[in-house]
Protein backbone atom coordinates (compact mmCIF):
# COMPACT_ATOMS: atom_id res chain seq x y z
CA UNK A 1 0.00 0.00 0.00
CA UNK A 2 1.40 3.44 -0.89
CA UNK A 3 2.58 5.58 1.97
CA UNK A 4 -0.08 8.30 2.42
CA UNK A 5 2.60 10.73 3.47
CA UNK A 6 4.51 10.37 0.20
CA UNK A 7 1.79 9.53 -2.33
CA UNK A 8 1.56 12.22 -5.01
CA UNK A 9 -1.81 13.80 -5.62
CA UNK A 10 -2.55 15.19 -9.08
CA UNK A 11 -3.74 18.78 -8.97
CA UNK A 12 -5.66 20.12 -11.94
CA UNK A 13 -4.34 23.58 -12.88
CA UNK A 14 -6.79 26.47 -13.05
CA UNK A 15 -7.58 28.24 -16.28
CA UNK A 16 -5.49 31.20 -15.09
CA UNK A 17 -2.48 28.93 -14.53
CA UNK A 18 -2.91 27.37 -17.95
CA UNK A 19 -2.92 30.87 -19.43
CA UNK A 20 0.44 31.56 -17.77
CA UNK A 21 1.80 28.23 -19.03
CA UNK A 22 0.50 28.84 -22.57
CA UNK A 23 2.28 32.18 -22.81
CA UNK A 24 5.50 30.64 -21.54
CA UNK A 25 5.18 27.80 -24.06
CA UNK A 26 4.54 30.20 -26.93
CA UNK A 27 7.73 32.06 -25.97
CA UNK A 28 9.68 28.79 -25.69
CA UNK A 29 10.21 29.26 -21.94
CA UNK A 30 7.85 26.66 -20.43
CA UNK A 31 9.18 24.07 -18.02
CA UNK A 32 8.57 20.36 -18.44
CA UNK A 33 5.86 20.40 -15.77
CA UNK A 34 4.13 23.36 -17.44
CA UNK A 35 4.14 21.63 -20.83
CA UNK A 36 2.75 18.47 -19.25
CA UNK A 37 -0.08 20.48 -17.69
CA UNK A 38 -0.89 22.03 -21.07
CA UNK A 39 -0.89 18.69 -22.86
CA UNK A 40 -3.23 17.28 -20.22
CA UNK A 41 -5.71 20.13 -20.87
CA UNK A 42 -5.67 20.66 -24.67
CA UNK A 43 -9.10 22.29 -24.98
CA UNK A 44 -8.36 24.95 -22.39
CA UNK A 45 -4.90 25.42 -23.87
CA UNK A 46 -6.38 26.18 -27.26
CA UNK A 47 -9.04 28.47 -25.79
CA UNK A 48 -6.53 30.64 -23.94
CA UNK A 49 -4.26 30.81 -26.99
CA UNK A 50 -7.17 32.08 -29.07
CA UNK A 51 -8.00 34.66 -26.39
CA UNK A 52 -4.38 35.81 -26.28
CA UNK A 53 -4.28 36.07 -30.07
CA UNK A 54 -7.53 38.04 -30.08
CA UNK A 55 -6.12 40.60 -27.67
CA UNK A 56 -2.77 40.76 -29.45
CA UNK A 57 -4.58 41.51 -32.71
CA UNK A 58 -6.42 44.38 -31.02
CA UNK A 59 -3.22 45.71 -29.43
CA UNK A 60 -1.38 45.49 -32.74
CA UNK A 61 -4.12 47.45 -34.47
CA UNK A 62 -3.88 50.14 -31.79
CA UNK A 63 -0.08 50.22 -32.05
CA UNK A 64 -0.25 50.76 -35.79
CA UNK A 65 -2.07 54.04 -35.12
CA UNK A 66 0.76 55.42 -32.99
CA UNK A 67 2.70 58.34 -34.41
CA UNK A 68 5.64 58.68 -32.03
CA UNK A 69 9.21 57.46 -32.34
CA UNK A 70 8.37 54.32 -30.39
CA UNK A 71 5.80 53.13 -32.97
CA UNK A 72 8.17 50.82 -34.91
CA UNK A 73 9.36 49.00 -31.79
CA UNK A 74 5.86 48.62 -30.32
CA UNK A 75 4.48 47.29 -33.60
CA UNK A 76 7.41 44.90 -33.93
CA UNK A 77 6.85 43.58 -30.41
CA UNK A 78 3.17 42.85 -31.05
CA UNK A 79 3.89 41.32 -34.45
CA UNK A 80 6.42 39.00 -32.82
CA UNK A 81 3.91 38.01 -30.16
CA UNK A 82 1.27 37.43 -32.84
CA UNK A 83 3.64 35.17 -34.80
CA UNK A 84 4.45 33.12 -31.70
CA UNK A 85 0.77 32.63 -30.85
CA UNK A 86 -0.13 31.64 -34.41
CA UNK A 87 2.70 29.10 -34.35
CA UNK A 88 1.49 27.74 -31.02
CA UNK A 89 -2.03 27.28 -32.39
CA UNK A 90 -0.79 25.36 -35.43
CA UNK A 91 -0.37 22.26 -33.26
CA UNK A 92 -4.18 22.08 -33.05
CA UNK A 93 -4.58 22.00 -36.83
CA UNK A 94 -6.75 25.12 -36.73
CA UNK A 95 -4.57 27.51 -38.68
CA UNK A 96 -5.37 27.63 -42.34
CA UNK A 97 -5.24 31.33 -42.94
CA UNK A 98 -5.16 33.54 -39.87
CA UNK A 99 -8.74 34.70 -40.24
CA UNK A 100 -9.88 31.29 -39.00
CA UNK A 101 -8.33 32.06 -35.62
CA UNK A 102 -10.53 35.05 -34.95
CA UNK A 103 -13.78 34.55 -33.03
CA UNK A 104 -16.96 34.48 -35.07
CA UNK A 105 -19.04 35.88 -32.20
CA UNK A 106 -18.35 38.93 -30.04
CA UNK A 107 -16.93 38.47 -26.57
CA UNK A 108 -17.67 40.41 -23.43
CA UNK A 109 -14.86 42.92 -22.93
CA UNK A 110 -14.10 44.91 -19.79
CA UNK A 111 -12.29 48.22 -19.61
CA UNK A 112 -11.12 49.81 -16.38
CA UNK A 113 -12.08 53.31 -15.22
CA UNK A 114 -11.55 54.62 -11.68
CA UNK A 115 -13.09 51.83 -9.63
CA UNK A 116 -15.60 50.73 -12.25
CA UNK A 117 -15.65 48.04 -14.92
CA UNK A 118 -16.94 49.14 -18.31
CA UNK A 119 -18.56 46.35 -20.30
CA UNK A 120 -18.84 46.23 -24.07
CA UNK A 121 -18.85 43.58 -26.76
CA UNK A 122 -16.60 43.00 -29.73
CA UNK A 123 -13.51 41.35 -31.11
CA UNK A 124 -10.99 41.71 -33.94
CA UNK A 125 -12.77 41.91 -37.27
CA UNK A 126 -16.20 42.08 -35.65
CA UNK A 127 -18.67 44.93 -35.34
CA UNK A 128 -19.27 46.15 -31.78
CA UNK A 129 -22.21 44.59 -29.98
CA UNK A 130 -25.30 46.84 -30.35
CA UNK A 131 -26.68 48.45 -27.20
CA UNK A 132 -29.84 46.35 -27.49
CA UNK A 133 -27.81 43.12 -27.31
CA UNK A 134 -25.24 44.14 -24.70
CA UNK A 135 -27.38 43.00 -21.76
CA UNK A 136 -27.68 39.52 -23.27
CA UNK A 137 -23.90 39.34 -23.77
CA UNK A 138 -23.34 40.39 -20.15
CA UNK A 139 -25.72 37.66 -18.99
CA UNK A 140 -24.08 35.04 -21.23
CA UNK A 141 -20.71 35.98 -19.74
CA UNK A 142 -22.00 35.22 -16.25
CA UNK A 143 -21.67 38.82 -15.03
CA UNK A 144 -24.07 40.33 -12.47
CA UNK A 145 -27.44 41.22 -14.01
CA UNK A 146 -28.27 44.30 -11.95
CA UNK A 147 -26.61 47.59 -11.13
CA UNK A 148 -25.31 48.54 -14.57
CA UNK A 149 -25.33 52.23 -15.52
CA UNK A 150 -25.12 53.81 -18.94
CA UNK A 151 -21.66 54.87 -20.10
CA UNK A 152 -20.34 56.70 -23.10
CA UNK A 153 -19.39 54.50 -26.04
CA UNK A 154 -15.88 53.07 -26.23
CA UNK A 155 -13.81 54.33 -29.16
CA UNK A 156 -12.09 51.30 -30.69
CA UNK A 157 -8.79 51.34 -32.64
CA UNK A 158 -10.79 50.70 -35.83
CA UNK A 159 -12.65 53.97 -35.30
CA UNK A 160 -15.92 52.21 -34.46
CA UNK A 161 -17.76 53.03 -31.24
CA UNK A 162 -18.90 50.26 -28.93
CA UNK A 163 -21.97 50.88 -26.70
CA UNK A 164 -21.01 50.35 -23.07
CA UNK A 165 -22.40 49.89 -19.57
CA UNK A 166 -20.69 50.61 -16.26
CA UNK A 167 -20.70 48.81 -12.90
CA UNK A 168 -18.82 49.51 -9.63
CA UNK A 169 -16.14 46.86 -9.26
CA UNK A 170 -17.40 46.17 -5.73
CA UNK A 171 -20.58 44.74 -7.28
CA UNK A 172 -18.67 42.31 -9.51
CA UNK A 173 -16.04 40.85 -7.16
CA UNK A 174 -17.51 37.34 -6.98
CA UNK A 175 -17.80 37.05 -10.75
CA UNK A 176 -14.28 38.39 -11.29
CA UNK A 177 -12.90 35.88 -8.79
CA UNK A 178 -14.60 33.08 -10.74
CA UNK A 179 -12.97 34.32 -13.94
CA UNK A 180 -9.59 34.64 -12.27
CA UNK A 181 -9.84 31.10 -10.92
CA UNK A 182 -10.63 29.81 -14.39
CA UNK A 183 -14.25 28.87 -13.69
CA UNK A 184 -15.95 31.19 -16.20
CA UNK A 185 -17.10 29.47 -19.38
CA UNK A 186 -19.13 32.15 -21.18
CA UNK A 187 -18.12 34.36 -24.12
CA UNK A 188 -15.71 36.59 -22.19
CA UNK A 189 -12.61 38.19 -23.64
CA UNK A 190 -9.06 38.29 -22.34
CA UNK A 191 -9.71 41.69 -20.76
CA UNK A 192 -12.34 40.26 -18.41
CA UNK A 193 -10.14 37.31 -17.49
CA UNK A 194 -7.21 39.63 -16.79
CA UNK A 195 -9.30 41.68 -14.36
CA UNK A 196 -10.22 38.36 -12.79
CA UNK A 197 -6.54 37.68 -12.17
CA UNK A 198 -6.24 41.08 -10.48
CA UNK A 199 -9.20 40.18 -8.26
CA UNK A 200 -7.46 36.96 -7.23
CA UNK A 201 -4.34 38.92 -6.31
CA UNK A 202 -6.43 41.42 -4.35
CA UNK A 203 -8.20 38.77 -2.28
CA UNK A 204 -4.86 37.10 -1.62
CA UNK A 205 -3.51 40.35 -0.16
CA UNK A 206 -6.60 40.85 1.99
CA UNK A 207 -6.55 37.25 3.24
CA UNK A 208 -2.88 37.60 4.16
CA UNK A 209 -3.55 40.85 6.01
CA UNK A 210 -1.31 42.76 3.62
CA UNK A 211 -3.43 45.91 3.64
CA UNK A 212 -3.06 49.31 5.26
CA UNK A 213 -5.36 52.25 5.98
CA UNK A 214 -5.17 55.57 4.23
CA UNK A 215 -7.31 58.69 4.48
CA UNK A 216 -8.80 60.46 1.48
CA UNK A 217 -10.06 64.04 1.37
CA UNK A 218 -13.08 64.83 -0.81
CA UNK A 219 -13.27 68.58 -1.02
CA UNK A 220 -12.87 71.49 1.37
CA UNK A 221 -15.95 73.41 2.53
CA UNK A 222 -16.31 77.16 3.18
CA UNK A 223 -16.66 76.57 6.92
CA UNK A 224 -13.12 75.23 7.29
CA UNK A 225 -14.18 71.58 7.27
CA UNK A 226 -13.51 68.82 4.75
CA UNK A 227 -15.17 65.50 3.95
CA UNK A 228 -12.90 62.50 4.63
CA UNK A 229 -13.07 58.73 4.24
CA UNK A 230 -10.99 55.71 5.18
CA UNK A 231 -9.55 53.88 2.17
CA UNK A 232 -7.83 50.50 2.35
CA UNK A 233 -4.71 50.08 0.21
CA UNK A 234 -2.42 47.14 -0.68
CA UNK A 235 0.68 46.64 1.47
CA UNK A 236 3.82 44.52 1.10
CA UNK A 237 2.92 43.82 -2.52
CA UNK A 238 4.95 41.34 -4.56
CA UNK A 239 6.46 43.72 -7.12
CA UNK A 240 7.40 40.93 -9.52
CA UNK A 241 3.81 39.70 -9.55
CA UNK A 242 2.55 43.21 -10.35
CA UNK A 243 5.13 43.54 -13.11
CA UNK A 244 3.97 40.29 -14.70
CA UNK A 245 0.33 41.32 -14.52
CA UNK A 246 1.17 44.70 -16.07
CA UNK A 247 3.12 43.05 -18.89
CA UNK A 248 0.08 40.95 -19.77
CA UNK A 249 -2.51 43.71 -19.51
CA UNK A 250 -4.78 43.45 -22.58
CA UNK A 251 -5.13 46.65 -24.55
CA UNK A 252 -8.92 46.57 -24.23
CA UNK A 253 -8.62 47.01 -20.43
CA UNK A 254 -7.09 50.44 -21.06
CA UNK A 255 -9.49 51.42 -23.85
CA UNK A 256 -10.69 54.43 -21.84
CA UNK A 257 -7.20 55.53 -20.76
CA UNK A 258 -4.97 54.30 -23.62
CA UNK A 259 -2.06 56.58 -22.66
CA UNK A 260 -1.85 55.27 -19.08
CA UNK A 261 1.12 53.11 -18.19
CA UNK A 262 0.12 49.42 -17.83
CA UNK A 263 1.67 49.28 -14.36
CA UNK A 264 -0.36 52.32 -13.25
CA UNK A 265 -3.58 50.73 -14.53
CA UNK A 266 -2.72 47.45 -12.81
CA UNK A 267 -1.99 49.13 -9.48
CA UNK A 268 -5.14 51.25 -9.69
CA UNK A 269 -7.34 48.21 -10.33
CA UNK A 270 -5.61 46.23 -7.57
CA UNK A 271 -6.01 49.06 -5.04
CA UNK A 272 -9.71 49.50 -5.86
CA UNK A 273 -10.38 45.78 -5.45
CA UNK A 274 -8.42 45.57 -2.18
CA UNK A 275 -10.53 48.42 -0.81
CA UNK A 276 -13.76 46.81 -2.01
CA UNK A 277 -12.89 43.40 -0.55
CA UNK A 278 -12.06 45.03 2.80
CA UNK A 279 -14.81 47.63 3.01
CA UNK A 280 -17.69 45.27 2.16
CA UNK A 281 -17.30 43.07 5.27
CA UNK A 282 -16.78 46.19 7.38
CA UNK A 283 -20.25 47.34 6.33
CA UNK A 284 -21.78 44.37 8.13
CA UNK A 285 -19.80 44.82 11.37
CA UNK A 286 -21.02 46.68 14.42
CA UNK A 287 -19.39 50.08 14.06
CA UNK A 288 -17.53 51.80 16.86
CA UNK A 289 -19.24 54.77 18.49
CA UNK A 290 -18.77 57.95 16.51
CA UNK A 291 -17.95 61.19 18.36
CA UNK A 292 -20.79 63.74 18.33
CA UNK A 293 -18.52 66.17 16.50
CA UNK A 294 -14.98 65.85 15.17
CA UNK A 295 -12.83 68.62 16.61
CA UNK A 296 -9.51 67.03 17.56
CA UNK A 297 -7.12 64.41 16.20
CA UNK A 298 -8.48 61.92 18.75
CA UNK A 299 -12.00 62.59 17.49
CA UNK A 300 -10.78 62.03 13.94
CA UNK A 301 -9.30 58.63 14.84
CA UNK A 302 -12.58 57.62 16.51
CA UNK A 303 -14.49 58.71 13.44
CA UNK A 304 -12.25 56.61 11.22
CA UNK A 305 -12.96 53.61 13.43
CA UNK A 306 -16.68 54.24 13.03
CA UNK A 307 -16.36 54.42 9.24
CA UNK A 308 -14.24 51.36 8.45
CA UNK A 309 -16.45 50.73 5.41
CA UNK A 310 -15.26 53.91 3.73
CA UNK A 311 -18.31 56.11 4.23
CA UNK A 312 -17.58 59.82 4.53
CA UNK A 313 -17.60 62.15 7.51
CA UNK A 314 -16.68 65.79 8.10
CA UNK A 315 -13.74 67.07 10.14
CA UNK A 316 -11.84 70.35 10.51
CA UNK A 317 -9.47 70.65 7.56
CA UNK A 318 -6.51 71.42 9.82
CA UNK A 319 -7.11 68.32 11.95
CA UNK A 320 -7.80 66.08 8.96
CA UNK A 321 -4.65 67.18 7.15
CA UNK A 322 -2.52 66.40 10.19
CA UNK A 323 -4.02 62.92 10.63
CA UNK A 324 -3.62 62.21 6.93
CA UNK A 325 0.05 63.22 7.10
CA UNK A 326 0.76 60.96 10.08
CA UNK A 327 -1.02 57.93 8.61
CA UNK A 328 0.73 58.39 5.26
CA UNK A 329 4.11 58.60 7.01
CA UNK A 330 3.31 55.46 9.01
CA UNK A 331 2.23 53.36 5.99
CA UNK A 332 4.85 54.64 3.52
CA UNK A 333 7.39 51.82 4.18
CA UNK A 334 4.86 49.06 3.42
CA UNK A 335 2.45 50.61 0.90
Amino acid sequence: MPDASTEEVAITPTRAQIAWFAESAAAGEATGDELAALEANPEVWRDVLEELLEDTEASLEAAQRLTGAERAQVVADFEGERTRLVAALERFGSVDGEAMLLPSEPRLQLSWSSGRIIAWGGGPGLAPTPAADLGDLIAAGGAPHDGWDSHRSILLPSGAEAPALSLPVADALGWLLDLGAGHGTGPVGASARWLGLVAVEAIRLVADGRIAPSVQAHGRRDNGRTSYSLHWIPALVDRDRITRLAEQLPGSVAAITPKAEPRDTTQDALAAMVHAFTAQPASTMAAAAEPPAVRTASDMVEALGAHLNGTRFDAPTRVGSEVMRKITKWTAPIA
